[in-house]
């Protein structure tokens, strides 16, 4: 069978679309040639004849891009871990990711079917009946970044980020990093190799925070008089924690967030509910895709190449569990600090020029006394006399601590700026607890269940960075 497109064009295997296309009647089968039909055929009859004959069409994915020298570091890197036993059981696995208010619309999952009646009101343009087949999106999507990590024995605590992470911001996640290692001193630390993980300040705080007990994201580090390979570049398949980003973000799927305290609350609760028994399962499958890695020469390992390796165990239950906004874990960047201070010292300015009105008004009360005729002054009661010029005293002392704490806050730094603030006033200054409920009372009690499916097209994949991928087969 020839098939040509409309301009004459030589088309490939699997790049087809049966679209503007023409086959030619001569070369078609011999069922088809009974038929006796046109040169022309409708859509639906030319994609039923390319899927019995070439195949079904698939999506064409988006996937990070290796180049030859990465491949070699990654093949480096897990025959470095495998000579000197360090398993990924033996490793605290680190990274960010971003969460956005209005989670990605996946095409093969956001589908729906509709009746005659509705498709009939569809095409009349009733609005009702459209809004079923369309979702609004905003141009300017919220976001928020959050941090963690995961080994063997369960997950760290959970990290969120006001403003950018730069090296200000990191060094305070490094020390949160540092607390949970505590809870798992044999763990070696590992991160990735973003610019604000790889710069000097950072790399001192690590050296300093981990002594020995981390891997490297830059080159020519001896330990133990040897040469650590650093972490590979774009190699987000061989980290553990890259899997729980994809758990959270199913579970958006399943409970959208309305409002940015609404992400934060389904955030913190996905992650606090992850048990013990997901993490080990993870980690167990991380040591098949390192032998994968070397095994297939460092390529990236795609859907199909986990497919070699078992799957990740997924015969076991879990709740949806309660759990407190207050007192969360989070690191400031310097400029957002700047930022609270100026605005800080914005409001305090403000209170003082209200102090001065009112110290003024004490002095033209206190003048106003003192310039009355001496018969007058007397028949005034001494009490109220001392009544006056103390209010005058005591309103410009105040008016002095004000000037002398908007002194002190512009020659502040920022780390000095954050030791003053409470709690309770950092969470108010990025919106963490606008109200302290946790969720909507629909959502507590939800059973989130994972378990084996004979259906594959329902079954969840938790492989390939737990993203959800349309399939078309």
């Amino acid at each position: 069978m020839i098939i040509k497109w409309a301009r004459d064009k030589p088309i490939m295997e699997k790049q087809v679309s049966a679209k503007n296309m023409q086959i030619k009647f001569n070369k078609l089968p011999r069922k088809l040639k009974e038929k006796k039909i046109n040169k022309k055929i409708s859509l639906s009859t030319s994609n039923r004849i390319l899927n019995k004959y070439i195949g079904k069409p698939r999506v064409i994915r988006k996937v990070f891009y290796l180049k030859p020298n990465e491949k070699k570091l990654r093949v480096q890197f897990c025959k470095f871990m495998k000579e000197n036993n360090i398993s990924p059981e033996n490793i605290f696995f680190t990274d960010e990711s971003i969460f956005p208010l209005q989670a990605y619309m996946n095409k093969g999952t956001n589908k729906i079917r509709l009746s005659k009646k509705t498709r009939r009101k569809i095409r009349a343009g009733n609005e009702e009946s459209n809004n079923l087949i369309s979702r609004e999106y905003h141009k300017f999507n919220n976001s928020i970044m959050v941090s963690g990590g995961i080994c063997n024995e369960g997950l760290g605590e959970l990290i969120f980020h006001s403003g950018n992470l730069n090296s200000f911001a990191y060094k305070q996640v490094l020390k949160y990093y540092k607390e949970d290692l505590n809870r798992y001193p044999s763990k070696i630390f590992q991160q990735d190799g973003a610019k604000s993980h790889s710069s000097k300040l950072s790399r001192n705080m690590i050296q300093f925070l981990f002594k020995d007990k981390f891997i490297p994201t830059w080159d020519g580090l001896v330990l133990n008089n040897k040469l650590i390979p650093k972490w590979p570049p774009n190699s987000p398949d061989l980290s553990a924690i890259e899997i729980i980003w994809g758990i959270i973000k199913q579970m958006m799927i399943l409970f959208p967030p309305k409002t940015m305290s609404g992400l934060k609350r389904i955030i913190k609760m996905v992650w606090d509910s992850i048990p013990k028994s997901i993490c080990e399962n993870i980690i167990e499958h991380m040591k098949y895709r390192w032998a994968l890695c070397i095994k297939y020469k460092g390529r990236r390992l795609d859907k199909e190449l986990l497919r070699k390796i078992p799957k990740i165990k997924k015969d076991f239950k879990w709740k949806m569990k309660s759990s407190e906004i207050n007192g969360v874990r989070v690191s400031y960047n310097d400029k957002f600090v700047m930022r609270l201070k100026k605005k800080d010292i914005k409001e305090r300015k403000k209170q003082l020029n209200e102090q001065k009105k009112v110290e003024k008004q004490a002095k033209e009360k206190l003048d106003k006394l003192l310039k009355m005729k001496p018969k007058e002054y007397k028949q005034i009661p001494m009490k109220e006399k001392k009544e006056t010029k103390e209010e005058y005293e005591n309103q410009r002392a105040r008016r002095e601590i004000y000037e002398e704490e908007i002194e002190k806050l512009e020659k502040m730094a920022p780390l000095d700026y954050l030791s003053i603030l409470n709690e309770e006033t950092k969470e108010k200054l990025i919106g963490l607890c606008l109200d302290r409920k946790l969720m909507e009372s629909s959502t507590e009690d939800k059973e989130t269940i994972y378990s084996d499916d004979e259906n594959e097209e329902e079954d969840m994949e938790f492989e390939d960075e737990m993203e959800l991928e349309e399939d078309n087969d």
